[in-house]
């Protein structure tokens, strides 16, 4: 068994779905696993966390360019090439605030962050400042480098170049 949205069991090279982040509140205990007392436990070793990492990183480009559909729908640049649903990367940006788990919303912010960089709606320097201090709130070592990570790849064609680059400064003062 399992708290519930656990997804337990035996799964494929030892990776549970994307779904399952390791955070599950367990029972402490002798042989249960416990993490002291504390009841909140990772279960994923660096390796699996290494594993769920990667399938997490071959899905997020599918999903900036889906939000970033959503940013340009009114232009009539959306799915379909006519206008449909729309929103401002402000109001994506919002939205995500309301994910419970903090390493999902921070990935998830910076997912945003990069649709408000191509939409044009802020500059890089800003964005980078601002995901960056939210990525040195993730106190596990494990996760916070598969962060940090994440930020490099997300941003790495979108900052700019030098003083003059439309980021609106340099990448040394991100």
């Amino acid at each position: 068994p399992g708290p519930p949205g656990y997804h337990g069991g035996n799964t494929a090279g030892g990776v549970p779905p994307l779904g399952n982040y390791g955070d599950r509140y367990a029972p402490s205990g002798p042989g249960l696993g416990g993490g002291g007392g504390s009841g909140l436990v990772t279960p994923l070793s660096p390796r699996n966390y290494y594993e769920l990492h990667m399938r997490a990183m071959d899905e997020m480009p599918a999903l900036e360019e889906f939000l970033l559909g959503l940013c340009r729908a009114s232009d009539g640049d959306g799915p379909g090439g006519g206008p449909g649903p729309s929103l401002g990367s402000g109001e994506l940006y919002e939205a995500v605030q309301y994910t419970p788990r903090v390493v999902p919303r921070v990935y998830l912010q910076i997912c945003v962050g990069a649709v408000s960089i191509r939409a044009g709606d802020r500059t890089a320097v800003s964005v980078m400042d601002e995901l960056g201090t939210a990525a040195r709130m993730v106190q596990c070592p494990v996760r916070g480098l598969f962060l940090r990570h994440y930020l490099l790849m997300a941003l790495r064609d979108k900052l700019p170049d030098g003083p003059g680059d439309d980021g609106g400064g340099t990448a040394g003062e991100a």
